[in-house]
C-alpha cells in the first residue's frame, strides 16, 4: 500500500510537470561601453522564495542566449561575467515565449573611473518605445513632471504649455499605464511631482486592438507614459496653497494623492482669478470652445476659441475666474485580473475678454483694411466622468468596458464692431452685432473589447464595439447692424433681429474584428473587418419677431431640417514581421462607404457613395550603439460633414456669409513620418531626429467670392496640392565634467506649406516658409542652483500667388528660462521670464515687442514642508494677449486685453508620507524586458 501511495504521488507529480506550461527565453547580452558582445556571460533564473536556482545558460558567441522549458511563474534574472557588473531583474513567465530585447552590461573598471551605479540608463530603445530614467534628470525640489520633460530630449513644451514630442503633439499622458483624471495631460504634468517617477516611456499608442494582435491599423497617439517609483507608492503626498495679493487676486490650489501599492486615489481642487485655470491644455481647448454655436467659430492662430486658456499658465486672452475640482480612483483586485479606473471633474469658468483686430484683404486687382473690436463675457461648467473596468478572465481571454460621458453648458454675451477701409481709409461698409448665446451638449463615448488567444502562439481573435451619442441644443440671439458705402458715403443699410435654435443629435456604432495567424516563425498575418453606422440629425429654426414682439415666425430660406447617414464597412489584410533587430508591417484595408442625405424640409434625398484604400506601412531597425531607425507610412480619408455639405445660407454673420456644397468629395491624406535616434547611456550624448510630410488629395479648402459691397461668400470646395513638412534634428551634448558639467541642445528644425483655395474664381497658392533654431542650456547643482534656458529664433516668409502685397517676411525671437538659487536655512529665489520679439510689419499699428518676468521668494519655516512665499508677476508690467495670423488672402494681429502686474502672498503645505518598503536590489543597469 506505502509503495502503492510513493508510486502514485510520482506519477501525479510527473504528470502536472508534463502538463505545465513551458515556455522559452531568449535574449542578448551587450557591453554598453564598447557596444561589442559579450560571450561566456552567465543568465541565471532563479526562485525569489527560496533563492534557489532554477535554470541557466552561457551567452554564444554572438551574445544570444536562450533558456528553455521555464515553466510559468516569477523569477529572479541574473546576469554575471567576471569583468562586469551584475545585473539583477525580475521576469515573469505566462503562457508565451519571452524576449529579451537586450541586457546591457557596464565594465567594473568604467564604474570605479566614472565613480557611479545608475538603476538605468539614462536613455533606452524598447521596441517602439523610448525609456528614459528619470533621476538621471536632476531636478530642485519640488519639480513637477512638466520640468522634467523639459529636460529631456526630443521633448518640448511651447508657451501654452502644449507638449511635443519628435515633432507631434502628445495626445495622452498615463501613469503607470493607466489614464490619470481622464486623457488631459496637462492634469499630470501640472500636478505631478517629479521625484515619484521612475521612468518616462514615450511611444505611439496604437487602439486595444492593434496593440493586442501586434498588426498596425493605422490608429496611433503619441503618448507618454510616467512608471511610477514603487516606494512612492505607498502611503500620500499632495499640496495646498492659499494666494492673495493686489490687486484684489488669489489662487488657491489641493492637490491630494494616496497609493497604496496598485489602488491610487487622488482629488484636486482649484480657484483663481489670476488668469490661471488649472486646466491641462488639452482639456482647456476641449473646453474653450470649439462648438459650433450655430453662427460660427471664431478661432485664432493657435485654433482655440476666442479664450486660450493655458495649463496653468497667465492666460494671454482674457481674465478668467475659474473652480476646478476631481476625483480619481484606480485599483487592481483578484491578482491583477480585474482593473477598476475611474474619475470625476468639474469645471467652471466666469471669463470677460476684449480684443482688437487690424487685418488686410487681398483680392487680385486690390486690397482693404478691416478693423473690429469685440467685448464679451462667456460663463462655462463641464462635468465630465471617466469609467473603466477590464477584467482577464483566463490566461487568454480579456474583456475591457470604456466608458465617458460629459455634460456642458455654455453663455456667451458679446458685442462686435467690424469696419472695412479703402487704402485711402474710406469707408466700404461697417457692421455692429450684438449675440447672446446659450449651448447645452450631452456627450457619451462607451466601448467593449474582447480579446482571446488560441493555443496555438501568436493565433488570436479581438473584437472592439463602440457606442457615442452626442446631442446639443443651443439658441442664438442676434441683432446686427449694417452699412454699405460707396465713394465713402452711405447708401445701403438692413438690420437683422433674430432668434436661432440649433439641435443636434448624433449616434454612432462601430463594430470591428481581427484575426491574426502566424505564417512562419516571423511573420504574422492579420485580417480584419469593420461596419460603422452613423445617424445625424440637425434642425435649425430661424424665427423672426411677430407683432406681438414673440419669436415664433421662422424663414424657411435660412432654416433647414436634415437628416445625414452614414454606413461604411472596411476589410484589411496586414503582414508583420519581427526577427531579432527588425520590425516592419505591411498591409491595406478598403472601406466602402454610403453616405445618405435627407433634406427634410424639401423632402428631397442625396446619395453619395465612396471607395477608399487606407494603405499602412511601417519599419523599425535597432542597431549597436543605442541607434534607431523608424519609417512609417499610412493613408486616410475624411468625409464631409453635413455643415460642409449641406446648401443652407447662414447669415448670421452678415459679412461673413457660409453656403453649403452638396457636391464634396472625401478627401485622401497620405502621411509619412520618421526619424533616427541615437544616445550614449553613460553620458549626455544623444541625437533625435524626425520628419513628417503630409499631402492631401481632394482635400477641403475656401471657395470666396467678395462682392462690391466687401461681403464674403465662401463654401467649401476640393482641391489637390496641399502638403506640409516639418523636420527637426535635436543635438544634446554635456560639456565639461563634474561640477562644471552643462548640457546644451542644439535644434535646427524647418517648416513649409503649400495651401490652395481660390478668391473670386481664381486659384491663390499660399507658400509658408520658417527656418528656425532652439538652444536649450541647463545646469543643476545641488542646494545651490537651478536654470534652464531656452531661446529660439525663426525666419518666416509668406508669398501668395494672388496679390504679392500680402508676401511677407519676418524674424520672430521667443525666449524661455527658469532658475532658482539655494541658501541657508531653506531660502530660495524662484525666477522665470518668456521673452517675444517680432519684426515689425508696417501693415500693422503696433510693434509688439514684451518679457514678462516674474519673480518670488520661498522659504521653508517649517522641515521641507510648511513654506512661505512672497512674488511678483510681470515685474515689468509688459504683458499682452496678442497674435499674428497670415492666411492665404488675409494678414492679421489681434490684440486681447490681459493681466498684467500683480504680486502674491503664498502659504503652502507640501505633505509627504510614506510607508516603508523593501529594499530593492541594487542592480548597475536594467535590462530592457518585453
Amino acid at each position: 500500500m506505502k509503495k502503492s501511495l510513493i508510486l502514485f504521488c510520482l506519477t501525479i507529480f510527473f504528470v502536472s510537470n508534463l502538463f505545465a506550461q513551458r515556455n522559452t527565453i531568449r535574449g542578448s547580452v551587450v557591453d554598453v561601453s564598447q557596444q561589442r558582445d559579450v560571450k561566456n556571460t552567465v543568465i541565471a533564473l532563479i526562485n525569489p522564495k527560496d533563492s534557489i536556482l532554477y535554470a541557466f545558460t552561457r551567452v554564444d558567441a554572438n551574445g544570444d542566449f536562450t533558456l528553455k522549458n521555464i515553466q510559468s511563474g516569477k523569477y529572479l534574472i541574473t546576469t554575471t561575467h567576471p569583468y562586469f557588473a551584475d545585473v539583477v531583474d525580475t521576469i515573469e513567465m505566462g503562457s508565451t515565449d519571452k524576449t529579451i530585447e537586450k541586457i546591457n552590461l557596464i565594465s567594473k573598471s568604467k564604474l570605479l573611473q566614472e565613480v557611479i551605479v545608475k538603476s538605468g540608463s539614462p536613455i533606452k530603445i524598447k521596441g517602439d518605445t523610448i525609456i528614459y530614467t528619470a533621476d538621471s534628470f536632476k531636478l530642485k525640489d519640488g519639480a513637477n513632471v512638466e520640468d522634467l520633460l523639459r529636460k529631456m530630449p526630443g521633448f518640448q513644451i511651447g508657451k501654452d504649455g502644449q507638449l511635443k514630442a519628435m515633432g507631434e503633439t502628445v495626445k495622452n499622458v498615463l501613469v503607470d499605464g493607466e489614464e490619470f483624471f481622464g486623457n488631459d495631460p496637462g492634469m499630470v504634468l501640472k500636478n505631478l511631482q517629479a521625484n515619484i517617477v521612475q521612468e518616462v516611456q514615450l511611444y505611439d499608442k496604437k487602439s486595444d486592438q492593434a496593440a493586442f494582435t501586434g498588426i498596425d491599423d493605422g490608429v496611433k497617439e503619441k503618448t507618454v507614459n510616467l512608471k511610477l517609483k514603487n516606494n512612492k507608492k505607498q502611503g500620500y503626498f499632495g499640496k495646498a496653497e492659499l494666494a492673495g495679493g493686489t490687486p484684489a487676486n488669489y489662487t488657491n490650489t489641493l492637490m491630494l494623492n494616496a497609493f497604496k501599492g496598485k489602488r491610487k486615489f487622488s482629488a484636486f481642487g482649484f480657484m483663481s482669478n489670476t488668469g490661471k485655470t488649472a486646466l491641462g491644455w488639452q482639456d482647456a481647448d476641449k473646453y474653450g470652445g470649439g462648438e459650433m454655436d450655430g453662427m460660427s467659430t471664431f478661432t485664432n492662430d493657435d485654433g482655440d476659441t476666442f479664450y486660450n486658456y493655458t495649463s496653468g499658465n497667465d492666460a494671454r486672452e482674457g481674465i478668467p475666474k475659474n473652480w476646478n475640482g476631481g476625483l480619481h480612483y484606480s485599483n487592481k483586485y483578484k491578482g491583477d485580473s480585474l482593473n477598476i479606473n475611474g474619475s470625476y471633474r468639474y469645471s467652471k469658468i466666469n471669463a470677460p475678454g476684449f480684443s482688437q483686430t487690424y487685418s488686410k484683404t487681398y483680392l487680385p486687382d486690390s486690397s482693404w483694411a478691416n478693423n473690429s473690436t469685440a467685448n464679451s463675457f462667456s460663463n462655462r461648467q463641464k462635468q465630465s466622468f471617466n469609467f473603466t473596468v477590464e477584467r482577464k478572465i483566463d490566461s487568454n481571454n480579456t474583456i475591457k468596458f470604456v466608458n465617458r460621458a460629459e455634460v456642458s453648458t455654455r453663455e456667451n454675451t458679446s458685442n462686435y464692431y467690424e469696419e472695412s477701409l479703402t487704402n485711402q481709409n474710406k469707408f466700404i461698409n461697417s457692421s455692429s452685432r450684438k449675440t447672446a448665446t446659450k449651448n447645452n451638449t450631452q456627450n457619451y463615448q462607451g466601448t467593449f473589447t474582447w480579446n482571446h488567444k488560441f493555443k496555438k502562439l501568436r493565433r488570436t481573435l479581438s473584437i472592439t464595439s463602440d457606442l457615442n451619442i452626442n446631442n446639443t441644443n443651443g439658441n442664438i440671439f442676434l441683432n446686427a447692424t449694417n452699412t454699405y458705402f460707396k465713394d465713402g458715403a452711405a447708401f445701403r443699410y438692413d438690420s437683422i433681429i433674430q432668434k436661432t435654435e440649433n439641435k443636434s443629435d448624433i449616434k454612432t456604432i462601430n463594430t470591428s474584428f481581427a484575426y491574426t495567424e502566424p505564417l512562419t516563425k516571423y511573420l504574422s498575418l492579420s485580417f480584419n473587418y469593420g461596419i460603422n453606422k452613423s445617424d445625424n440629425s440637425n434642425n435649425r429654426n430661424v424665427l423672426v419677431k411677430d407683432l406681438q414682439g414673440n419669436y415664433v415666425t421662422k424663414i424657411d430660406s435660412l432654416s433647414n431640417d436634415f437628416d445625414f447617414n452614414k454606413l461604411v464597412q472596411r476589410t484589411g489584410i496586414n503582414f508583420r514581421w519581427v526577427k531579432k533587430r527588425i520590425t516592419a508591417s505591411i498591409g491595406s484595408a478598403v472601406a466602402f462607404n454610403k453616405f445618405i442625405q435627407k433634406n427634410n424640409s424639401k423632402n428631397t434625398r442625396q446619395d453619395y457613395d465612396f471607395t477608399n484604400l487606407f494603405p499602412t506601412a511601417s519599419f523599425n531597425l535597432k542597431l549597436k550603439g543605442n541607434k534607431n531607425i523608424r519609417f512609417n507610412y499610412s493613408g486616410s480619408a475624411k468625409a464631409p460633414s453635413l455643415q460642409q455639405l449641406q446648401p443652407i445660407v447662414d447669415n448670421s454673420d452678415p459679412l461673413n456669409i457660409y453656403k453649403g456644397n452638396s457636391d464634396l468629395k472625401q478627401s485622401f491624406a497620405n502621411k509619412f513620418s520618421g526619424g533616427f535616434n541615437w544616445s550614449k547611456p553613460l553620458s549626455d550624448n544623444s541625437v533625435w531626429s524626425y520628419f513628417n510630410y503630409e499631402t492631401t488629395n481632394n482635400d477641403f479648402t475656401q471657395f470666396n467670392i467678395v462682392d462690391t459691397l466687401g461681403r464674403n461668400i465662401y463654401q467649401t470646395v476640393n482641391v489637390n496640392g496641399n502638403k506640409n513638412f516639418n523636420a527637426s534634428i535635436d543635438f544634446n551634448v554635456g560639456i565639461g565634467t563634474g561640477k562644471r558639467k552643462i548640457n546644451l541642445g542644439i535644434n535646427p528644425n524647418i517648416e513649409f506649406s503649400k495651401e490652395i483655395d481660390f478668391i473670386n474664381g481664381i486659384k491663390n497658392t499660399n507658400n509658408t516658409k520658417s527656418v528656425g533654431l532652439r538652444l536649450t542650456f541647463n545646469k543643476y547643482v545641488e542646494d545651490k542652483f537651478d536654470f534652464y534656458v531656452g531661446p529660439s529664433i525663426n525666419y518666416n516668409t509668406t508669398t501668395s500667388s494672388i496679390n504679392n502685397q500680402s508676401n511677407t517676411k519676418y524674424w520672430n525671437f521667443n525666449g524661455w528660462g527658469q532658475g532658482s538659487f539655494y541658501f541657508k536655512k531653506n531660502l530660495s529665489i524662484n525666477t522665470n521670464a518668456n521673452a517675444s520679439f517680432r519684426q515689425k510689419d508696417p501693415r500693422f499699428p503696433q510693434n509688439n515687442n514684451y518679457i514678462t518676468w516674474n519673480i518670488d521668494a520661498k522659504k521653508y519655516v517649517y522641515k521641507k514642508e510648511i513654506s512661505l512665499k512672497i512674488g511678483v508677476n510681470d515685474i515689468l508690467n509688459q504683458n499682452r494677449g496678442y497674435d499674428r495670423n497670415f492666411s492665404t488672402y488675409k494678414s492679421t494681429e489681434t490684440y486681447y486685453n490681459t493681466l498684467k502686474r500683480y504680486w502674491l502672498f503664498t502659504f503652502g503645505w507640501e505633505f509627504t508620507h510614506n510607508k516603508k518598503q523593501a529594499t530593492a536590489p541594487i542592480t548597475a543597469i536594467t535590462p530592457s524586458i518585453n
